[in-house]
């Protein structure tokens, strides 16, 4: 069968690799919805790797967006992978595993719920600020998609997004976010961005929630800027050789949303 032979071929990869010991993967469903049959291929997948080479297996909960993520579904996922016969790592009986009303009590180091990791995710965004990485930006999903649906709008972008070229075919949800949209400070790829020139409203930041002095600072959208024109060439173990153009198959992308959360990508 098809899985059968990605299995096969990407434990063949691995071995190649010479990856004999210290394997660790992990798996990371979203509560905010019931899984599905394309979760069990890809949860089998991963099981198969770790234990063929004595791993260990993570069950990492991706329920940063609080909104959709709900303690019966996280309830339901862990019910519906010890039934598909999903060994992730994990010492505690199930009473701790779905303590969902003191998730302070559960042992962080061998179930990972991201929710109780924010520290993490700030710490991260401080190195990237700093490091001259990512700007703010006050545009909504709405505003990138209608100033490239404009008369003058960068449309080569939008369709490079939504449709691909031919070299390079590409399906996303949202239009690439076009180097002509960023704030003129961040423009000039060719130099870190300063957080000195952020807006004023922006300045003295120590976490995408405050300002050094501890007071709250108005939430925004937080992008990383790509380095526009530079080819990023890496091969799949799948698919094989792959090839993209930074600002023209992928844009400056968000690390930090509006609501006051980490992206994925984050």
């Amino acid at each position: 069968s098809r899985m059968r032979k990605i299995v096969n071929e990407t434990l063949s990869l691995i071995e190649d690799s010479g990856v004999k010991s210290k394997y660790v993967g992990r798996i990371a469903p979203s509560p905010s919805g019931h899984l599905h049959v394309g979760h069990a291929q890809t949860f089998w997948i991963a099981q198969k790797r770790a234990k063929t080479f004595d791993g260990k297996l993570y069950l990492r909960i991706e329920d940063i967006d609080v909104l959709r993520c709900k303690p019966h579904f996280f309830e339901d996922l862990i019910e519906d992978l010890r039934w598909f016969g999903i060994d992730f790592w994990d010492k505690r009986d199930k009473q701790n595993l779905i303590a969902k009303e003191k998730p302070e009590m559960l042992d962080r180091t061998d179930f990972i719920i991201q929710s109780l990791r924010i520290d993490h995710y700030k710490t991260a965004w401080n190195k990237l600020c700093t490091g001259g990485f990512i700007y703010p930006c006050k545009l909504s999903r709405r505003d990138v998609d209608s100033a490239l649906s404009a008369p003058h709008g960068d449309s080569v972008h939008h369709k490079l997004n939504t449709v691909g070229d031919s070299l390079n075919p590409i399906a996303r949800d949202e239009a690439v976010f076009p180097p002509s949209l960023r704030p003129t400070y961040a423009r000039d790829v060719s130099s870190k961005i300063s957080p000195a020139d952020f807006p004023s409203e922006y300045h003295d930041m120590t976490d995408p929630f405050h300002y050094a002095d501890g007071s709250n600072a108005p939430k925004v959208n937080w992008r990383f800027r790509v380095p526009d024109n530079e080819m990023i060439n890496f091969s799949d173990g799948l698919c094989g050789d792959q090839s993209f153009v930074a600002g023209q198959h992928f844009g400056d992308f968000l690390v930090w949303r509006l609501d006051g959360y980490p992206s994925y990508e984050l």
